[in-house]
């Protein structure tokens, strides 16, 4: 692989990779975007797999 391709893939990664909060609560999400809950998610395949589970979760929480 050259080094071209392997830059690129860094900087996809560094982008797609972004964590924009620490724990996906409402106060988190108020302090950084001043709204208590998101509209969306959006989970890129490299995202790690405990990150499906944690988007599960809080899902499930609002809805009990």
């Amino acid at each position: 692989m050259n080094q071209q391709t392997i830059d690129a893939i860094n900087t996809l990664g560094n982008f797609c990779g972004k964590r924009d909060i620490e724990e996906l609560t409402s106060s988190a999400l108020t302090e950084k975007y001043n709204t208590p809950q998101a509209d969306i998610f959006v989970l890129f395949g490299g995202s790690i797999i405990c990150g499906g589970d944690v988007l599960a979760q809080k899902i499930r929480e609002e809805l009990n």
